[in-house]
């Protein structure tokens, strides 16, 4: 019984050190992969989704290559085929930021201004210091969406007071669009 104890130990210890690296050059040929379809994600997004698709097959665990799949579809103003897959990533992980942010951009898009209020609002509670300042100007604008005036100069304020100073064209747009509500 021992010298069975003896061989099976070190077997199993092989078997999964040989899996790990089998996951890891997995992981790896994945990560190469969506590399590739990021940068040619503008230039031919139906290839990039193919690429993407491939890449979580080869890794499930990563939630930004499903979040990219619906990023793409996002892009091609798929949104009923984009929705879906971002729905998925806040189900693995329900802090997963961008999906969180995406989804609201589909909601947003589809005139779904409630949900996309939702999904903002957990972008950015979910974020690093409770802020995501794309997540805070689509929230701003969408508060404007639904006539909730002061609610968009509030975000769109927040937004001001947390933006780099040198971004002159969100600024000037940003305060653009704060004077367009007061006039209202």
């Amino acid at each position: 019984m021992r010298n069975i104890l003896i061989f099976i130990i070190p077997f199993i210890f092989i078997l999964s050190c040989t899996k790990s690296n089998s996951e890891n050059e997995l992981t790896k040929e994945a990560l190469e992969i969506n590399k590739h379809a990021l940068v040619i994600a503008k230039s031919n997004p139906t290839e990039a989704l193919q690429l993407f698709k491939k890449a979580s097959l080869l890794d499930p665990k990563n939630l930004d290559y499903i979040n990219n799949q619906g990023a793409i579809h996002l892009t091609l103003k798929q949104y009923d085929l984009a929705k879906p897959l971002f729905i998925s990533t806040i189900q693995i992980n329900p802090k997963y930021i961008r999906g969180h942010y995406n989804l609201g951009k589909c909601f947003y898009e589809l005139g779904d201004y409630n949900s996309a209020l939702k999904s903002y609002k957990k972008a950015i509670q979910n974020s690093p210091n409770h802020e995501n300042l794309e997540a805070r100007f689509n929230l701003a604008a969408t508060y404007a969406k639904l006539k909730r005036k002061k609610d968009a100069i509030q975000e769109y304020k927040i937004f001001l007071s947390k933006i780099d100073p040198s971004n002159r064209q969100a600024i000037d747009e940003t305060k653009k669009r704060i004077q367009e509500l007061e006039k209202k």
